[in-house]
């Protein structure tokens, strides 16, 4: 599922007639204070450094190990809002034409030359968070912190591709439909045939033996 953030207002400190690199990687932690919550706004500080990290991000280089991590400055808080209502005409779209990267620089990862679409779940707004003075301070709040990468796990990969799929596959529902019809259908044969979810035969099933004509328990014959 995506969720769409919208701020009341511009990011950063720079002027809407300023380009701003960095707003493309910023991140979003969550924080609490006296049961209130909100989200922190990080940002790289300089646009050489955002680039380089959008670079990591597209390549996925094998030596990330040997690359100095990235600094993340705050830059401030937000509030959230949730818009309550359904959004049944805001999606996110790829447009794939089949060339060797798409605008973003990535790879090609679909089979069919079309538009991807997948259905927006959530809609947020972030408004500026006011600082009360009475508000207790955060014991975890942090200024910088830095980003590496590690190379995926084989577990990480089949997650990540599971979830590339749910955008680039444009038969995910479908496939999606039909495995859990075929799930659906060995389930009632194997219950048909007397068999429980543990693989176990059905015991009631099975006629008890008989000894001087009464019924004897399966588990006094051993």
């Amino acid at each position: 599922m995506y969720d769409v953030f919208r701020f009341a207002e511009r990011p950063g400190e720079r002027t809407l007639d300023q380009p701003d690199p960095r707003l493309e990687c910023a991140v979003l932690r969550p924080q609490e204070s006296d049961g209130e919550h909100f989200l922190s706004y990080y940002l790289p500080k300089e646009d050489a450094e955002a680039e380089e990290y959008k670079m990591r991000r597209r390549e996925g280089d094998n030596d990330m190990d040997e690359k100095p991590p990235i600094p993340f400055h705050w830059v401030r808080d937000y509030e959230t809002s949730r818009v309550e209502q359904d959004i049944p005409n805001e999606v996110l779209l790829v447009l794939d034409d089949l060339d060797d990267t798409t605008q973003s620089g990535r790879m090609s990862t679909h089979e069919i030359k079309g538009a991807y679409y997948m259905n927006i779940s959530r809609k947020i707004t972030l408004k500026k968070r006011r600082v009360n003075k009475y508000d207790a301070p955060l014991t975890d709040k942090i200024d910088i912190f830095q980003i590496s990468h590690a190379p995926f796990t084989s577990e990480e990969d089949a997650e990540r591709a599971e979830t590339l799929g749910m955008v680039h596959d444009p038969e995910w529902l479908a496939k999606g439909k039909e495995a859990q019809e075929a799930k659906e259908k060995a389930e009632a044969d194997i219950f048909g045939n007397g068999t429980d979810a543990d693989g176990e035969g059905d015991e009631d099933m099975i006629p008890a033996p008989r000894t001087n004509g009464a019924h004897q328990d399966n588990m006094d014959e051993d």
